[in-house]
């Protein structure tokens, strides 16, 4: 993200390891949370389960009329608590980049990007679509946090649960294989970087997941019984 971002402002990056070297290599700051705080935007890179208690810990820091806008893979909750948690002279906008580190390796021009409006100004919003969309060549899709969690719960939660469950079974790689099976190993191989965290997150926190998980399931269980009748 920063690598993107870095010709159209000054990007400060901060993390709880130390990543001055990463950073050195991108051409980008590393500071401390208070040196990223000082910046007109946000942008919060954290995991949706720890995201509450790193606001509390930095809300009384926080300027008014900052924007803050976090890429968890799920919207409902992390948009719940930013509203929650943020003060109320700070703006909010949801996003999801629907792309990864491998996916978008070669380039992120045309791919989608989910942005939910949550507490900002028409303007500010409009400018953060255009440049995302003009600048950065991205498909820019504006959703609610609820109709993006319905969504993903079959676009993301629905693929990384197939793909894990591939991964689970050490699936080999083989000489004679069919398209299908190679489109199987490059799902994998695209989700191969993807942590367990991640997985959790997209699993759990997204409130449409559940259900999702259990139609595959029963369609599964359905054709296995048709397959031994």
């Amino acid at each position: 993200m920063a690598k993107h971002l870095k010709p159209y402002t000054k990007i400060t990056v901060y993390d709880l390891n130390d990543i001055s070297k990463e950073a050195e290599e991108i051409g980008v700051d590393a500071g401390d949370i208070d040196d990223v705080l000082e910046s007109e935007i946000v942008i919060l890179s954290i995991p949706v389960q720890v995201l509450g208690g790193f606001i509390k810990d930095i809300k009384d820091r926080i300027k008014p009329g900052t924007l803050f806008i976090d890429v968890c893979s799920v919207k409902v909750k992390p948009v719940q608590i930013m509203l929650e948690q943020l003060p109320e002279d700070v703006d909010i906008i949801g996003s999801h980049p629907l792309f990864g580190p491998k996916s978008g390796a070669n380039g992120i021009k045309g791919l989608k990007l989910v942005l939910c409006k949550t507490r900002c100004s028409d303007e500010k919003f409009e400018k953060i679509s255009k440049f995302l969309s003009g600048e950065l060549k991205l498909d820019v899709m504006v959703r609610t946090p609820e109709e993006h969690d319905q969504d993903v719960a079959y676009a993301q939660v629905l693929t990384h649960f197939i793909a894990r469950a591939l991964n689970n079974m050490e699936i080999p790689q083989l000489e004679q294989t069919t398209k299908t099976y190679d489109h199987l190993a490059e799902l994998m191989d695209l989700l191969s970087l993807d942590s367990m965290e991640l997985f959790m997150a997209i699993q759990k926190e997204n409130p449409f997941a559940d259900e999702v998980r259990k139609k595959f399931l029963k369609s599964l269980h359905d054709l296995d019984d048709l397959a031994n009748s």
